[in-house]
């Protein structure tokens, strides 16, 4: 093989590898983004009943139009409601990246209100 052909499949396979984990933040911001719908929502159902919901269903239709699915993972959000250390209401709201998560390998993007914020975790 020419040292021009060696030198462009190295530079298509970086751009192949960039183009990739670029892709996968992209995805990422757009799952955060409709999540933030969602946890406004909730957080707005809280105010109202003094409770989280059970079920991010039961905010249909007054506090969100629709539940929009995340972009990112197996696309299903899972959603529980918690209990933090000292026995204040909390919830959780996350996406898994592979129905395995959990096994080491696969990662998880969840919102935590304690933190306000979007972690990844495995």
């Amino acid at each position: 093989m020419h040292m021009r052909s060696k030198l462009l499949i190295a530079f298509l396979a970086i751009l192949l590898v960039s183009c990739g984990r670029l892709f996968g933040k992209s995805r990422l911001a757009e799952t955060k983004r409709r999540g933030n719908l969602i946890v406004l929502a909730i957080e707005q159902y809280h105010a109202d009943n003094h409770e989280y919901p059970t079920k991010l269903e039961l905010m249909l239709p007054k506090y969100i139009e629709t539940l929009p699915n995340p972009v990112w993972g197996v696309r299903k959000w899972k959603y529980s409601r918690t209990v933090t250390r000292n026995d204040t209401p909390d919830f959780e709201l996350r996406v898994n990246e592979s129905s395995q998560t959990g096994d080491g390998m696969w990662r998880y993007y969840a919102y935590y209100p304690v933190t306000k914020g979007w972690e990844i975790g495995d």
